[in-house]
């Protein structure tokens, strides 16, 4: 199988496995975008495919649940409302397949590490599709995996090949792009004929398809603006506003080194949001606490432990101390010896 899984380890490709067949016009229509000398177009190096076998493009195997969707973000994202405003709105519509939907749905998620990013990706995945992130139709990639090593154009036409041979098996995938800001600059005007405006080429529909961008390329002047909101008085996260975010991330993406460095989807407005993920605060950190201690304990995990694993936690600005520095990101292992510890005192004590 291609690429995601829940760790997120990222694609792979099998060398043992046969190399796709794809019809001819896929191979005209690529032709038009980069031209096919050197491209490796059926070679098992890029086009290994995962089996499809009991997995179909239609329910069972792909359902969108939006209740299931708002309740398990509700449960497990803290601190984000523009999961609310801005990412349910817009999934709920493109899913619902309405005659007036011309293009793919496409993301852009920016934020600090440990914000949530490519936690709520994954949370998306599993609510439309009944693998989750690993489905056939899920595609997790990385840079250092997949966007390395070799010329610019040899690895946009492999990521054409890539999206292409995967919408020709069923036109409601998912491609997820992590780590956007170590991404070599150019690389993402590849998928620019996809998530264009009545993207069908071939016989194929990619406007069903959903792509979401990963990146941490604007999280200072994110960061910097929800301070600033915060010391002006605005205390309460539902009182953000989209329009406080979206142009400062626009523009930081667009001129900052990175995968956004002066891209197409973003001067031609291709991407349909620009997610802010906010800094954590206190309350926030304190959930994920408890959301990952309960993946590994039944019993609720007691308030004593909670304060002595948010003593390892560093907030930031210095003097202020509003929010963690690398969100819910590395807590999983001081939960694990603190839980471990936890129980070997109870047993001491029996």
């Amino acid at each position: 199988m291609l690429a995601a899984n829940s760790t997120g380890a990222g694609i792979t490709f099998d060398r043992n496995m046969k190399s796709k067949r794809y019809p001819l016009i896929c191979i005209v229509f690529l032709s038009a975008f980069v031209g096919l000398s050197d491209c490796g177009w059926l070679t098992d190096s890029f086009y290994s495919a995962r089996s499809y076998f009991g997995e179909v493009c239609h329910s069972p195997s792909i359902s969108f649940d939006a209740t299931a969707l708002e309740r398990n973000l509700e449960n497990a994202v803290f601190g984000q409302p523009f999961l609310q405003k801005i990412i349910l709105p817009l999934l709920k519509l493109h899913l619902s397949e309405a005659p007036g939907n011309r293009k793919a749905l496409v993301f852009s998620f920016h934020g600090t590490p440990g914000s949530g990013k490519n936690y709520v990706a994954k949370i998306i995945a599993e609510n439309i599709y009944k693998t989750g992130m690993d489905s056939n139709f899920v595609h997790l990639f990385k840079p250092v995996l997949h966007f390395s090593g070799r010329s610019p154009e040899i690895l946009k036409l492999r990521l054409q090949e890539w999206i292409v041979g995967n919408v020709t098996k069923c036109e409601k995938q998912m491609f997820i792009f992590d780590e956007v800001n170590d991404m070599p600059e150019g690389i993402l005007e590849a998928v620019k004929g996809f998530i264009d405006y009545n993207p069908r080429f071939g016989g194929l529909d990619f406007s069903k398809c959903i792509f979401i961008f990963l990146s941490n390329i604007a999280m200072v002047p994110i960061n910097q603006r929800v301070l600033e909101l915060w010391q002006g008085g605005v205390k309460q996260r539902e009182m953000l506003e989209y329009e406080d975010f979206s142009q400062i991330i626009i523009e930081h993406s667009f001129n900052v080194d990175g995968g956004f460095k002066k891209c197409k989807l973003i001067s031609s407005r291709l991407i349909d949001a620009f997610v802010p993920f906010l800094p954590l605060e206190r309350p926030h950190v304190e959930n994920c606490i408890r959301v990952i201690a309960a993946e590994y304990s039944n019993a609720p995990i007691s308030l004593e432990t909670i304060n002595s694993i948010m003593e390892k936690v560093e907030f930031v600005p210095e003097g202020l101390d509003l929010y963690s520095s690398h969100g819910c990101k590395n807590l999983e292992t001081p939960i694990k010896l603190a839980l471990i510890r936890h129980n070997y005192k109870l047993k001491e004590e029996l």
